[in-house]
């Protein structure tokens, strides 16, 4: 169980004691992170980087931070920061993966999921986020083989069942889609959307 408030208050302790160790607003705006307190982690970030921390970790976090506030050039630029600063680290490639989708450009966040699959092709999060991008082309058979490899590979995923019933209700395969929906609700039985869609099919 995670203790962030204590642990918002020994980073303040420590920088008040340290102010110069940029570890410290580093390891802080992974918490802010968390609690999705954006302008702090970017903030923390920042100070960080002007203490001349310029690792990898910082810009993937403010990166991801830009992200949630829509500031999609900023986030981009620290993706690409981070990416330059360690090219063999797929989750790098998978955030701005996702930010290609949330700019609307499948296309490019497939390349990069395609990058993040490549060296671990076990990877069940960019796979699953590639057959997001690919039902955003039409691709649907690719997204079939995305979505099957994830349940594969993580059988309790709700959300991969769930797009996969989409694309079944999509090629008229009512019986595979409630199929999927029955499983979403036997992992998941609060999302109300499945019981729409299940009950929708039914009538």
């Amino acid at each position: 169980q995670y203790n962030l408030g204590g642990a918002m208050t020994d980073y303040a302790r420590a920088i008040e004691l340290n102010p110069k160790n940029p570890l410290f607003y580093l390891n802080r705006s992974r918490a802010h992170l968390f609690l999705q307190e954006f302008d702090s982690t970017i903030a923390d970030c920042n100070r960080s980087i002007d203490l001349d921390y310029n690792k990898e970790e910082v810009y993937l976090i403010r990166g991801m931070a830009y992200r949630e506030i829509e500031f999609f050039d900023e986030s981009l630029e620290d993706f690409n920061r981070a990416i330059r600063r360690n090219p063999d680290n797929t989750y790098n490639y998978v955030q701005r993966g996702l930010l290609y989708m949330d700019r609307d450009e499948p296309d490019k966040a497939i390349d990069d999921f395609n990058r993040a699959i490549v060296m671990n092709s076990n990877n069940s999060f960019a796979l699953f986020h590639r057959g997001l991008a690919r039902i955003e082309t039409s691709d649907t058979l690719g997204a079939y083989d995305d979505l099957n490899r994830v349940i594969e590979l993580a059988p309790r995923n709700s959300h991969a069942y769930y797009n996969r019933a989409i694309l079944r209700l999509g090629e008229h395969d009512e019986d595979g889609a409630l199929e999927d929906l029955d499983r979403v609700i036997s992992l998941n039985p609060d999302n109300i959307i499945v019981y729409l869609y299940r009950g929708k099919i039914k009538y």
